[in-house]
């Protein structure tokens, strides 16, 4: 598989994550469908933007226009399903994976544009999370990492035995 497709791909599937869980969140705050869409397109391509603008580059959405397809699939989605459905574990896997996606393309696109080290380290951090914080304060809920939420959904034991 083609390196470039393969990022690509990434990219739509981490794009896809953070929106979908986004929109959850905000149709379980009882959004109309114009804030789930606004919600989920500021989670999903905030980070990558900020990211680009620090390093005085065009936001991503702009030059790959293709970004919204995975947003827009996401909110259908949440429409489809229903109102009051919690963000599910498949969705909360998605949004992990999309995480590391986000964190190794921020640093990387960082340092091929030839960013300090400590510089990549932060750029790497901030695509990764803001747009989960732009969520959280967004839809005025308090962001998922200071909650105990995702420690009470990690068990040891399973933890442990995947290590193996």
């Amino acid at each position: 598989m083609d390196l470039e497709l393969l990022v690509y791909s990434l990219d739509l599937v981490s794009t896809f994550a953070f929106a979908l869980v986004a929109a959850r969140v905000a149709a379980n705050k009882g959004l109309d469908y114009g804030g789930i869409l606004l919600i989920a397109a500021i989670a999903s391509i905030s980070g990558g933007t900020l990211r680009n603008l620090f390093m005085g580059q065009r936001p991503p959405w702009i030059q790959y226009p293709w970004l919204f397809l995975p947003i827009i699939a996401a909110v259908v989605i949440t429409i489809a399903i229903g109102k009051k459905q919690e963000v599910g574990r498949f969705a909360l896997s998605l949004d992990t994976l999309g995480l590391a996606v986000a964190t190794v393309s921020s640093a990387q696109f960082a340092l091929t544009n030839e960013a300090p080290v400590v510089a990549a380290f932060v750029l790497a951090i901030v695509g990764a999370v803001s747009g989960g914080l732009f969520r959280d304060i967004c839809a005025k809920s308090s962001p998922f990492c200071c909650t105990a939420k995702p420690l009470e959904q990690v068990r040891l034991p399973e933890l442990f035995s995947i290590l193996r």
